[in-house]
């Protein structure tokens, strides 16, 4: 899952965040800070996670859930190389991350 925050969100607001989400759901979150935005990037079991909930906080500008084949792709699923023969590879605007 990844979760985009709003522009101006504090750091001490992301470490309160990113320590509830770890708690409450028991998934790794792996930070990213921008210029205009801060992702997180969460990994686990992320299903039991009320999106609904998450974006009615004013700090959310987007959450995206990662489906099983995008995971499938990742090296720490599968370490061996892969083809990709068949397949459109979609950019991350076409995904859905602008």
């Amino acid at each position: 899952m990844i979760i985009v925050l709003k522009s101006g969100t504090s750091p001490e607001q992301v470490k309160k965040i990113t320590d509830n989400l770890c708690k409450e759901y028991k998934v790794q979150i792996t930070t990213s800070l921008g210029f205009q935005s801060t992702v997180l990037g969460l990994i686990g079991d992320t299903h039991a996670i009320d999106i609904e909930y998450l974006q009615a906080q004013d700090y959310i500008e987007n959450i995206k859930r990662i489906q099983e084949p995008y995971k499938k792709a990742n090296r720490k699923f599968h370490p061996d190389d892969t083809s990709h023969r068949g397949r459109r590879a979609y950019s991350l605007a076409e995904a859905g991350f602008r």
